[in-house]
């Protein structure tokens, strides 16, 4: 017996438009977007598709070689 309020499979975020989970996605804060990629594989192939969410991260200041030597020292 089929579920009747259910799609048989499949979440339904899973049917969302790519354009409405970036609008989703692109106000989750920058420090978050990481647990965005733990739901699930779906949504760890759809979030690394869309460039816009990973464009504006930071991984820290941009340093030197100059100050990398000087801070070998």
């Amino acid at each position: 017996m089929q579920n009747s309020v259910l799609p048989p499979y499949g979440a339904p975020i899973a049917r969302l438009a790519v354009e409405l989970l970036t609008e989703i996605w692109g106000q989750v804060p920058h420090a978050e977007l990481a647990k965005i990629l733990q739901v699930s594989k779906g949504w760890y192939n759809t979030a690394i598709e869309i460039s816009s969410l990973w464009k504006e991260l930071e991984f820290g200041p941009d340093y030197t070689l100059e100050d990398l030597v000087i801070a070998g020292r």
